[in-house]
């Protein structure tokens, strides 16, 4: 199971994403793929159909594997899988946190 800690990040990062939505030239899509235990964020600018994605935003460029379900190797814990998994969540914020009240390029 995902530690609480990997939870209320992404709780955090879906709230980033409908505040990027409201004050910036961008769309932010944030999902929790359960079959997957994958929490992934993509950006385009503000959406039209037509539009691409934001280089390394796309589909799977920004996904992070929740712990559950994730089994440790010989060489390692359920605490070090967990620390490595709030690391990539909380890079993840700080990347997307750039995004707000950001116009986009082509503005």
């Amino acid at each position: 199971m995902a530690t609480q800690k990997e939870i209320k990040l992404c709780q955090e990062i879906t709230g980033l994403s409908i505040r990027i939505n409201m004050q910036s030239s961008y769309s932010v899509w944030a999902e929790f793929h359960g079959h997957v235990n994958g929490f992934e964020v993509r950006i385009t600018e503000k959406w039209d159909s037509g539009k691409n994605d934001i280089e390394g935003w796309g589909c799977s460029d920004r996904t992070v594997y929740l712990s559950s379900g994730y089994e440790p190797s010989f060489f390692e814990s359920r605490e070090d899988v967990a620390a490595r998994k709030i690391a990539e969540l909380e890079a993840l914020k700080k990347d997307l946190s750039k995004f707000l009240g950001r116009p986009s390029k082509n503005r």
